[in-house]
């Protein structure tokens, strides 16, 4: 423009331009470097977040591993076949993963105290920039500005690049730990893993000379019987003088040992058992040699005599069975005072010497045991808070107060096994069962128990799995505490409530008792229904009103409950014959059923359309049947069905003289 004009630039004008246009080369080089940096600090700030958070897992997984290796050295202290060194190898384990632990928490404050004292270098790096900068602007010296720009490049490159090392030496740092701590993981298992199968050795070794203790025990024993009929033997035939050294012992052969044919085998006979008899003390010395946590073992498998007789053999023996661990189910079935046998056991106070020793008791039985009320509740109060299994079946000390404090004292009771026991008359007491809201197994056989308490407890209790209501004995055959005859109960009420109640009902007998359609239909809400048994139900009243159960209401109960599997209905119309067809039908729905019992079987069409069904039970008819015709069906279906059993269901009697069914 200005040569256009004539109009020339002075020199000085030029070399401004000339600068100027260096300095915007300079200024846009510096920009793209600025903007290179700034990437590379965000790059390295989230490389710093990310082995930050690396570290805080690490740390916590450590935190994790020094609780559960410090509660493997406290299961170690508590079980003795752990030797020292190695409970003093993984304890030096131990501390040193607490060193390290100690050492990553020290770097981790050392860095924080870095980076605190680099933010404040920075900011003062940051006003002396700012300084520097209005100095350059006052004096327009443009070179100057630009080696204070490259100084501090070089300064800022410095700086990032210590940043780059110091997270470099983080990261090597924590791949060190956990190299570290994954190879003390690994010696841990291993550790483990050996000691579990040094117990599994010693538990095999443990059996094995428990067999053969037995063993030669029988073999003493044998040894001793024949020595005595030898011993018998020998002196009536020196009486007699009949005895010759020399000659053969024929009436021995049959009746005694092959080796003792002759007088010279009397004699190492008795060597024989001599020598029995001092391996017999080896095995028993052997046997206590045996540590502390293997005879708690043995002592286990112990019946309640045999274990109360090992308590008095030695003051070792005594103390292992004061353990609680081994009364955490006591059995007590069919005790009673005409049974003992042995002086120094009392069978009255039996309970009492239980009580200080079982105080984590869960399963408790004394079935036909004759105990006093006081006792029982006594031992209740003092042990049954842990209970969650009690069957008390034919008890007679089963009463009023009996039933309270099982109501209050055992809350976890999961099996109740009253049955046989007269609950009528006790409706109140029965009732209050129902703060066992645990319990999932109730079992009330021939108790007489009422419609009402039975739906209070059942409202409750809505974890119940398994409920049996067998009425065996039919109306008037068995009295009550009263005198007054024991009566079937009206299943109507008591299936809606469990319709409304329990649907996880799995298990159920209704034998015996009086059930309509209404009741049928509730039963079929319980669609979790597993076993049914319906055995010679009673459809009459006092009043003889008969209750008939229609063929919709049947077919609803099996097409609903398609879980069933076993389903017992034995007599349960045995002279109706219209109506036993209507429930052979129903049963073809069941898909899944497995096992059937029948008063007869006429038809294929269960076997056809059941194809998960393997046995079937049928009642035997009476003499005067004609019974060919149904062996001829049987002989039938095996031979077109060989995968299902067709079985006789026979009748028995009880020791009472009471019918009972049996097969």
């Amino acid at each position: 423009m200005s040569q256009e004009l004539g109009i020339t630039c002075p020199e000085e004008h030029e070399a401004l331009e000339e600068k100027y246009r260096v300095l915007q080369h300079k200024l846009r080089d510096r920009l793209e470097k600025l903007n290179l940096n700034l990437g590379e600090i965000a790059i390295m700030h989230e490389r710093a977040e990310m082995a930050e958070q690396a570290r805080e897992k690490n740390r916590f997984a450590m935190t994790l591993l020094l609780d559960e290796f410090k509660q493997v050295l406290q299961d170690f202290d508590t079980c003795s076949e752990i030797d020292d060194e190695r409970r003093n190898k993984l304890k030096a384990i131990y501390e040193k993963m607490l060193d390290i632990q100690n050492d990553e928490r020290k770097a981790s404050e050392e860095l924080i105290n870095y980076e605190i004292s680099n933010s404040k270098n920075c900011v003062s790096h940051v006003a002396e920039d700012v300084a520097e900068r209005v100095r350059v602007e006052e004096s327009n010296n443009v070179e100057d500005s630009l080696d204070y720009f490259d100084k501090k490049e070089e300064e800022h490159t410095l700086r990032q690049a210590e940043r780059n090392n110091e997270v470099q030496n983080i990261n090597k740092e924590l791949a060190l730990q956990e190299s570290l701590v994954s190879e003390l993981i690994k010696n841990a298992t291993q550790e483990t893993a050996e000691s579990r199968k040094n117990i599994i050795e010693m538990e095999q070794e443990l059996k094995r000379l428990h067999a053969e203790k037995e063993e030669h025990l029988q073999a003493v024993h044998a040894h001793n019987v024949s020595s005595n009929d030898i011993a018998t033997s020998h002196k009536s035939k020196l009486a007699h003088k009949q005895v010759s050294r020399k000659e053969d012992m024929p009436s021995f052969k049959q009746g005694y040992h092959p080796l003792l044919r002759n007088h010279w085998n009397y004699v190492k006979f008795i060597e024989d058992i001599k020598l029995s008899s001092g391996e017999s003390k080896e095995q028993e010395d052997s046997f206590f040699a045996l540590p502390d946590e293997t005879i708690r073992i043995i002592l286990k498998y112990l019946d309640m005599r045999s274990f109360c007789r090992m308590s008095q053999v030695n003051k070792r023996l005594n103390n292992l069975t004061q353990d609680p661990i081994l009364f955490r189910s006591l059995n007590l079935r069919n005790l009673k005072k005409e049974y003992s046998k042995d002086s120094y056991f009392c069978y009255d106070k039996i309970l009492f010497y239980f009580a200080s020793k079982c105080k984590d008791l869960q399963q408790l039985d004394l079935t036909a045991s004759c105990i006093s009320e006081l006792d029982f509740v006594n031992f209740l109060q003092s042990c049954g808070h842990c209970l969650t299994h009690l069957r008390l079946s034919h008890c007679n000390f089963v009463d009023k107060l009996s039933l309270l404090k099982i109501s209050q004292i055992c809350k976890n009771l999961k099996v109740l096994d009253l049955s046989y026991c007269p609950l009528g008359r006790m409706d109140q007491e029965v009732s209050s069962l129902e703060n066992l809201e645990f319990l999932e197994n109730l079992d009330v056989r021939d108790s007489d128990i009422r419609p009402e308490p039975l739906c209070k407890i059942l409202q409750k209790t809505r974890r119940m799995r398994e409920l049996n209501l067998n009425f065996f004995l039919r109306q008037g055959d068995w009295l009550g505490w009263d005198k007054t005859p024991f009566e079937a109960l009206h299943l109507d009420a008591i299936t809606i409530q469990l319709k409304n109640s329990c649907p996880d009902l799995e298990i159920i007998d209704l034998s015996s008792h009086m059930i309509t359609s209404r009741g049928i239909h509730a039963l079929a809400e319980c669609k979790n229904l597993r076993k049914l048994t319906m055995m010679e139900m009673n459809y009459s009243n006092r009043d003889g009103t008969i209750h008939t159960i229609d063929k919709h209401s049947w077919r609803r109960l099996f097409s609903f409950c398609q879980c069933l599997e076993e389903v017992n209905l034995i007599d349960l119309h045995r002279d109706q014959s219209s109506i036993n067809e209507c429930v052979y039908e129903g049963l073809t729905l069941c898909k899944n059923l497995r096992q059937l019992y029948l008063w007869d079987i006429s038809s294929f069409a269960i076997l056809e359309q059941c194809p998960k069904l393997h046995t079937i039970y049928v009642m035997r008819k009476w003499p005067d049947d004609d019974t060919r015709d149904r062996q001829a069906f049987i002989a039938q279906a095996k031979e077109k069905y060989p995968h299902v059993s067709i079985l006789e269901y026979q009748k028995g009697v009880h020791e009472d003289d009471v019918e009972w069914w049996g097969w």
